[in-house]
Protein backbone atom coordinates (compact mmCIF):
# COMPACT_ATOMS: atom_id res chain seq x y z
CA UNK A 1 0.00 0.00 0.00
CA UNK A 2 1.27 3.46 -0.88
CA UNK A 3 2.75 5.56 1.89
CA UNK A 4 0.31 8.14 3.23
CA UNK A 5 -2.76 5.98 2.59
CA UNK A 6 -4.91 3.88 4.95
CA UNK A 7 -7.21 1.37 3.30
CA UNK A 8 -6.79 3.23 0.01
CA UNK A 9 -7.85 6.54 1.54
CA UNK A 10 -5.34 9.40 1.90
CA UNK A 11 -4.35 9.94 5.53
CA UNK A 12 -4.89 13.67 5.12
CA UNK A 13 -8.49 13.08 4.03
CA UNK A 14 -9.07 11.00 7.16
CA UNK A 15 -7.45 13.71 9.32
CA UNK A 16 -9.60 16.42 7.70
CA UNK A 17 -12.76 14.37 8.26
CA UNK A 18 -11.85 13.80 11.92
CA UNK A 19 -11.18 17.52 12.35
CA UNK A 20 -14.54 18.42 10.82
CA UNK A 21 -16.74 15.67 12.29
CA UNK A 22 -14.92 14.47 15.40
CA UNK A 23 -14.86 10.88 16.62
CA UNK A 24 -17.97 8.89 15.59
CA UNK A 25 -20.28 8.10 18.50
CA UNK A 26 -19.97 4.38 17.78
CA UNK A 27 -16.16 4.41 17.88
CA UNK A 28 -15.02 1.67 20.22
CA UNK A 29 -18.55 0.29 20.59
CA UNK A 30 -18.97 -3.46 20.43
CA UNK A 31 -21.61 -5.32 18.45
CA UNK A 32 -24.18 -5.26 21.27
CA UNK A 33 -23.87 -1.50 21.77
CA UNK A 34 -24.22 -0.84 18.05
CA UNK A 35 -27.32 -3.03 18.12
CA UNK A 36 -28.81 -1.10 21.03
CA UNK A 37 -28.20 2.24 19.35
CA UNK A 38 -29.77 1.10 16.10
CA UNK A 39 -32.70 -0.44 17.95
CA UNK A 40 -33.28 2.71 20.03
CA UNK A 41 -33.58 4.68 16.80
CA UNK A 42 -36.13 2.17 15.49
CA UNK A 43 -38.12 2.34 18.74
CA UNK A 44 -38.13 6.15 18.59
CA UNK A 45 -39.46 6.06 15.03
CA UNK A 46 -42.23 3.62 15.95
CA UNK A 47 -43.12 5.60 19.09
CA UNK A 48 -43.37 8.82 17.05
CA UNK A 49 -45.53 6.98 14.53
CA UNK A 50 -47.95 5.99 17.31
CA UNK A 51 -47.20 2.27 17.47
CA UNK A 52 -50.44 0.64 18.61
CA UNK A 53 -49.16 -2.69 19.93
CA UNK A 54 -48.01 -3.57 23.42
CA UNK A 55 -44.36 -4.49 22.88
CA UNK A 56 -41.85 -6.87 21.35
CA UNK A 57 -38.71 -8.95 21.87
CA UNK A 58 -35.55 -8.49 19.81
CA UNK A 59 -32.83 -11.16 19.73
CA UNK A 60 -29.34 -10.32 18.49
CA UNK A 61 -27.72 -13.00 16.34
CA UNK A 62 -24.13 -12.90 15.14
CA UNK A 63 -25.26 -14.44 11.86
CA UNK A 64 -29.01 -14.40 11.29
CA UNK A 65 -28.94 -16.96 8.49
CA UNK A 66 -27.35 -19.54 10.79
CA UNK A 67 -29.75 -18.78 13.66
CA UNK A 68 -32.74 -19.13 11.31
CA UNK A 69 -31.86 -22.65 10.16
CA UNK A 70 -34.75 -24.99 10.97
CA UNK A 71 -36.94 -22.12 12.21
CA UNK A 72 -40.09 -20.58 10.85
CA UNK A 73 -40.15 -16.86 10.27
CA UNK A 74 -40.79 -14.06 7.82
CA UNK A 75 -37.97 -11.89 6.48
CA UNK A 76 -38.49 -8.15 7.01
CA UNK A 77 -35.48 -6.44 5.37
CA UNK A 78 -37.03 -2.95 5.56
CA UNK A 79 -37.90 -3.11 9.27
CA UNK A 80 -34.96 -0.83 10.10
CA UNK A 81 -36.63 2.02 8.18
CA UNK A 82 -39.22 2.34 10.94
CA UNK A 83 -42.30 2.15 8.72
CA UNK A 84 -43.48 -1.32 9.82
CA UNK A 85 -45.05 -2.26 13.17
CA UNK A 86 -42.76 -4.08 15.59
CA UNK A 87 -45.24 -5.03 18.30
CA UNK A 88 -46.52 -8.43 19.35
CA UNK A 89 -43.61 -10.33 17.85
CA UNK A 90 -40.27 -11.96 18.54
CA UNK A 91 -37.61 -10.62 16.16
CA UNK A 92 -34.28 -12.15 15.20
CA UNK A 93 -31.93 -9.43 13.89
CA UNK A 94 -28.31 -8.58 13.27
CA UNK A 95 -26.47 -5.63 14.87
CA UNK A 96 -27.62 -3.22 12.17
CA UNK A 97 -31.24 -4.47 12.35
CA UNK A 98 -31.01 -4.67 8.54
CA UNK A 99 -31.40 -8.44 8.45
CA UNK A 100 -34.60 -8.99 10.43
CA UNK A 101 -36.95 -11.96 10.74
CA UNK A 102 -40.28 -12.12 12.52
CA UNK A 103 -40.16 -15.52 14.24
CA UNK A 104 -43.18 -17.77 14.46
CA UNK A 105 -43.21 -17.49 18.26
CA UNK A 106 -46.02 -16.12 20.39
CA UNK A 107 -45.00 -13.82 23.25
CA UNK A 108 -47.18 -11.56 25.35
CA UNK A 109 -45.71 -8.32 26.70
CA UNK A 110 -45.03 -8.70 30.40
CA UNK A 111 -45.12 -12.51 30.23
CA UNK A 112 -42.34 -15.01 30.82
CA UNK A 113 -39.47 -15.24 28.33
CA UNK A 114 -39.58 -19.04 28.57
CA UNK A 115 -40.86 -19.22 25.00
CA UNK A 116 -37.52 -17.84 23.81
CA UNK A 117 -35.52 -20.25 25.96
CA UNK A 118 -37.65 -23.23 24.89
CA UNK A 119 -36.99 -22.30 21.26
CA UNK A 120 -33.25 -22.71 21.86
CA UNK A 121 -32.56 -18.97 21.59
CA UNK A 122 -32.04 -18.23 25.27
CA UNK A 123 -28.33 -17.51 24.92
CA UNK A 124 -28.75 -14.64 22.43
CA UNK A 125 -28.61 -11.05 23.76
CA UNK A 126 -32.22 -9.97 24.14
CA UNK A 127 -34.17 -6.73 24.42
CA UNK A 128 -37.77 -6.48 25.60
CA UNK A 129 -39.85 -3.43 24.71
CA UNK A 130 -42.93 -2.49 26.73
CA UNK A 131 -45.27 0.00 25.03
CA UNK A 132 -48.34 -0.48 27.19
CA UNK A 133 -48.05 2.82 29.07
CA UNK A 134 -48.55 5.45 26.38
CA UNK A 135 -48.03 8.31 28.86
CA UNK A 136 -44.28 7.62 29.16
CA UNK A 137 -41.41 6.66 26.87
CA UNK A 138 -41.06 2.97 25.98
CA UNK A 139 -39.74 0.79 28.80
CA UNK A 140 -36.79 -1.22 27.50
CA UNK A 141 -34.85 -4.01 29.21
CA UNK A 142 -31.60 -5.50 27.92
CA UNK A 143 -30.40 -8.99 28.79
CA UNK A 144 -26.77 -9.10 27.55
CA UNK A 145 -26.39 -12.79 28.48
CA UNK A 146 -29.73 -13.77 27.00
CA UNK A 147 -33.01 -14.89 28.50
CA UNK A 148 -31.33 -17.76 30.32
CA UNK A 149 -29.72 -15.21 32.68
CA UNK A 150 -32.31 -12.67 33.75
CA UNK A 151 -30.09 -11.50 36.62
CA UNK A 152 -27.85 -9.61 34.17
CA UNK A 153 -30.70 -7.31 33.15
CA UNK A 154 -30.05 -3.65 32.38
CA UNK A 155 -32.76 -1.00 32.21
CA UNK A 156 -32.21 1.23 29.18
CA UNK A 157 -33.21 4.88 29.17
CA UNK A 158 -34.60 6.23 25.91
CA UNK A 159 -35.74 9.71 24.99
CA UNK A 160 -34.44 13.25 24.87
CA UNK A 161 -34.91 14.16 28.51
CA UNK A 162 -31.80 15.10 30.55
CA UNK A 163 -30.49 12.29 32.74
CA UNK A 164 -31.43 13.13 36.32
CA UNK A 165 -29.36 12.50 39.45
CA UNK A 166 -31.29 9.42 40.56
CA UNK A 167 -31.00 7.76 37.16
CA UNK A 168 -27.26 8.41 36.86
CA UNK A 169 -26.50 7.32 40.43
CA UNK A 170 -28.56 4.16 39.97
CA UNK A 171 -26.74 3.41 36.72
CA UNK A 172 -23.34 3.84 38.38
CA UNK A 173 -24.45 1.68 41.32
CA UNK A 174 -25.49 -1.07 38.91
CA UNK A 175 -22.14 -0.78 37.12
CA UNK A 176 -20.31 -1.20 40.43
CA UNK A 177 -22.44 -4.16 41.52
CA UNK A 178 -22.21 -5.96 38.17
CA UNK A 179 -18.66 -5.12 37.11
CA UNK A 180 -16.43 -4.02 40.00
CA UNK A 181 -17.64 -5.00 43.44
CA UNK A 182 -15.46 -8.11 43.91
CA UNK A 183 -12.60 -9.66 41.89
CA UNK A 184 -15.02 -12.41 40.82
CA UNK A 185 -17.43 -9.76 39.50
CA UNK A 186 -14.70 -8.25 37.33
CA UNK A 187 -13.81 -11.66 35.88
CA UNK A 188 -17.47 -12.60 35.32
CA UNK A 189 -17.92 -9.59 33.08
CA UNK A 190 -15.37 -10.93 30.57
CA UNK A 191 -14.00 -7.41 30.24
CA UNK A 192 -10.66 -6.90 28.50
CA UNK A 193 -9.84 -4.46 31.29
CA UNK A 194 -8.42 -5.67 34.57
CA UNK A 195 -8.42 -3.84 37.90
CA UNK A 196 -6.41 -6.13 40.16
CA UNK A 197 -2.94 -7.57 39.67
CA UNK A 198 -3.18 -9.41 43.02
CA UNK A 199 -6.48 -8.63 44.70
CA UNK A 200 -5.65 -10.54 47.88
CA UNK A 201 -2.70 -8.26 48.52
CA UNK A 202 -4.48 -5.16 47.26
CA UNK A 203 -2.09 -4.77 44.33
CA UNK A 204 -3.78 -3.01 41.38
CA UNK A 205 -2.97 -3.31 37.73
CA UNK A 206 -1.17 -0.36 36.20
CA UNK A 207 -3.49 2.63 35.77
CA UNK A 208 -6.65 1.08 37.27
CA UNK A 209 -8.51 4.35 36.80
CA UNK A 210 -8.16 4.05 33.03
CA UNK A 211 -9.48 0.48 33.15
CA UNK A 212 -12.52 1.53 35.16
CA UNK A 213 -13.10 4.41 32.77
CA UNK A 214 -13.13 2.07 29.77
CA UNK A 215 -15.52 -0.36 31.45
CA UNK A 216 -17.83 2.44 32.60
CA UNK A 217 -17.90 4.06 29.18
CA UNK A 218 -19.13 0.83 27.59
CA UNK A 219 -21.78 0.50 30.30
CA UNK A 220 -23.05 4.05 29.76
CA UNK A 221 -23.20 3.56 25.99
CA UNK A 222 -25.41 0.51 26.55
CA UNK A 223 -27.73 2.05 29.15
CA UNK A 224 -28.14 5.41 27.37
CA UNK A 225 -28.26 4.49 23.66
CA UNK A 226 -29.88 7.81 22.73
CA UNK A 227 -27.02 9.75 24.32
CA UNK A 228 -23.36 10.03 23.38
CA UNK A 229 -21.00 9.20 26.29
CA UNK A 230 -17.39 10.01 25.46
CA UNK A 231 -14.10 9.71 27.30
CA UNK A 232 -11.01 11.92 27.37
CA UNK A 233 -12.62 14.98 25.77
CA UNK A 234 -10.12 17.81 25.39
CA UNK A 235 -10.69 21.07 27.27
CA UNK A 236 -8.45 24.08 27.92
CA UNK A 237 -7.90 22.73 31.44
CA UNK A 238 -7.02 19.15 30.48
CA UNK A 239 -8.73 15.90 29.54
CA UNK A 240 -12.03 15.18 31.26
CA UNK A 241 -12.76 11.55 32.07
CA UNK A 242 -16.33 11.07 30.81
CA UNK A 243 -18.93 13.45 29.41
CA UNK A 244 -22.46 12.37 28.47
CA UNK A 245 -23.94 14.44 25.65
CA UNK A 246 -27.22 14.51 23.78
CA UNK A 247 -27.62 15.69 20.17
CA UNK A 248 -30.18 18.47 20.64
CA UNK A 249 -31.71 21.29 18.64
CA UNK A 250 -31.86 25.03 19.29
CA UNK A 251 -35.22 26.84 19.37
CA UNK A 252 -34.50 27.86 15.76
CA UNK A 253 -34.03 24.18 14.85
CA UNK A 254 -30.27 24.27 14.42
CA UNK A 255 -28.13 21.31 15.56
CA UNK A 256 -26.79 21.65 19.11
CA UNK A 257 -25.13 19.49 21.73
CA UNK A 258 -26.36 19.32 25.31
CA UNK A 259 -24.03 18.01 28.00
CA UNK A 260 -26.06 16.22 30.66
CA UNK A 261 -23.16 15.00 32.83
CA UNK A 262 -19.45 15.35 33.46
CA UNK A 263 -17.99 12.48 35.47
CA UNK A 264 -14.51 12.81 36.98
CA UNK A 265 -13.07 9.46 38.12
CA UNK A 266 -10.49 8.78 40.83
CA UNK A 267 -9.12 5.36 41.78
CA UNK A 268 -7.56 5.36 45.26
CA UNK A 269 -5.10 2.57 46.11
CA UNK A 270 -2.81 2.03 49.10
CA UNK A 271 -0.34 -0.12 47.13
CA UNK A 272 1.43 0.36 43.82
CA UNK A 273 1.39 -2.09 40.93
CA UNK A 274 4.85 -3.25 42.15
CA UNK A 275 3.37 -4.19 45.54
CA UNK A 276 4.93 -1.27 47.40
CA UNK A 277 3.08 1.05 49.79
CA UNK A 278 1.64 3.96 47.83
CA UNK A 279 3.02 7.39 48.61
CA UNK A 280 0.05 9.16 47.01
CA UNK A 281 -1.71 11.75 49.16
CA UNK A 282 -5.38 10.72 49.12
CA UNK A 283 -6.64 14.06 50.43
CA UNK A 284 -4.79 15.93 47.69
CA UNK A 285 -6.07 13.49 45.05
CA UNK A 286 -9.69 14.09 46.08
CA UNK A 287 -9.13 17.87 46.19
CA UNK A 288 -7.64 17.71 42.71
CA UNK A 289 -10.67 15.71 41.57
CA UNK A 290 -13.08 18.40 42.79
CA UNK A 291 -11.08 21.11 41.03
CA UNK A 292 -11.01 19.08 37.81
CA UNK A 293 -14.76 18.50 38.02
CA UNK A 294 -15.36 22.24 38.37
CA UNK A 295 -13.08 23.05 35.43
CA UNK A 296 -14.40 20.39 33.07
CA UNK A 297 -18.08 20.90 33.85
CA UNK A 298 -17.62 24.64 33.29
CA UNK A 299 -15.93 23.99 29.94
CA UNK A 300 -18.73 21.62 28.88
CA UNK A 301 -21.50 23.72 30.47
CA UNK A 302 -22.88 20.46 31.85
CA UNK A 303 -26.25 20.24 33.57
CA UNK A 304 -24.85 17.90 36.25
CA UNK A 305 -21.42 16.88 37.53
CA UNK A 306 -20.00 14.26 39.86
CA UNK A 307 -16.69 13.15 41.35
CA UNK A 308 -16.70 9.35 41.32
CA UNK A 309 -14.20 7.68 43.67
CA UNK A 310 -13.40 3.99 43.29
CA UNK A 311 -11.68 2.99 46.53
CA UNK A 312 -9.24 0.08 46.36
CA UNK A 313 -7.76 0.74 49.82
CA UNK A 314 -7.88 -1.69 52.70
CA UNK A 315 -7.75 0.87 55.51
CA UNK A 316 -10.85 1.71 57.49
CA UNK A 317 -12.46 4.48 55.46
CA UNK A 318 -15.86 5.86 54.59
CA UNK A 319 -17.50 8.67 52.67
CA UNK A 320 -17.02 11.12 55.52
CA UNK A 321 -13.26 10.68 55.86
CA UNK A 322 -12.90 10.64 52.08
CA UNK A 323 -14.94 13.75 51.32
CA UNK A 324 -15.21 15.90 54.47
CA UNK A 325 -12.38 18.25 53.48
CA UNK A 326 -14.03 19.05 50.10
CA UNK A 327 -17.68 18.85 51.09
CA UNK A 328 -18.19 22.61 51.30
CA UNK A 329 -16.52 23.29 47.93
CA UNK A 330 -18.52 20.48 46.33
CA UNK A 331 -21.77 21.90 47.67
CA UNK A 332 -20.90 25.41 46.50
CA UNK A 333 -20.25 24.07 42.99
CA UNK A 334 -23.15 21.57 42.94
CA UNK A 335 -20.86 18.55 42.62
CA UNK A 336 -22.16 15.12 43.59
CA UNK A 337 -19.62 13.18 45.65
CA UNK A 338 -19.99 9.44 45.09
CA UNK A 339 -17.77 6.62 46.29
CA UNK A 340 -17.64 2.84 45.86
CA UNK A 341 -15.30 0.42 47.61
CA UNK A 342 -13.82 -2.46 45.61
CA UNK A 343 -13.62 -5.63 47.69
CA UNK A 344 -10.43 -7.68 47.59
CA UNK A 345 -12.08 -11.10 47.74
CA UNK A 346 -15.45 -12.78 47.34
CA UNK A 347 -15.42 -13.53 51.08
CA UNK A 348 -14.96 -9.86 51.92
CA UNK A 349 -17.81 -9.05 49.58
CA UNK A 350 -20.09 -11.55 51.32
CA UNK A 351 -19.24 -10.15 54.74
CA UNK A 352 -19.99 -6.63 53.57
CA UNK A 353 -23.30 -7.59 51.98
CA UNK A 354 -24.45 -10.06 54.65
CA UNK A 355 -23.16 -8.87 58.04
CA UNK A 356 -23.67 -11.23 61.00
CA UNK A 357 -23.63 -10.63 64.71
CA UNK A 358 -20.96 -13.33 64.89
CA UNK A 359 -18.63 -11.04 62.91
CA UNK A 360 -18.22 -8.75 65.91
CA UNK A 361 -15.63 -9.79 68.49
CA UNK A 362 -17.08 -10.65 71.88
CA UNK A 363 -16.39 -8.32 74.73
Amino acid sequence: MRSGYIGGIPEQEIADLFQAKGIPGDAGADRAIRFLRKLSDLIARRWAAGEHGTGAVFLLAEKVSDAMKGRKGVSKPTLVNGNDPISDGVWLVNAQVGNAHALALEWETGASLAVVVDAGLGDLPAVTIDLRDKSRPPQVLFFPDGCVNLDSMLTLFLGDQPIDEGTMKGTLDDFYQNSLRTPMTVLAGHSPDRIWKDSGKGVPQARPEESIEGMLLRHLKAVFPDHDPRAQNTTDDGYLDIAVHYADRTVQGHPARRCDWVLELKALADRTTNDNPSSANVEEAVTKGVRQTIAYSTAENSLERALCVYDLRDVANDDETCFDHVREDATDNQIHLWRWRLMRSAEEGRKERYPLKADSPTA
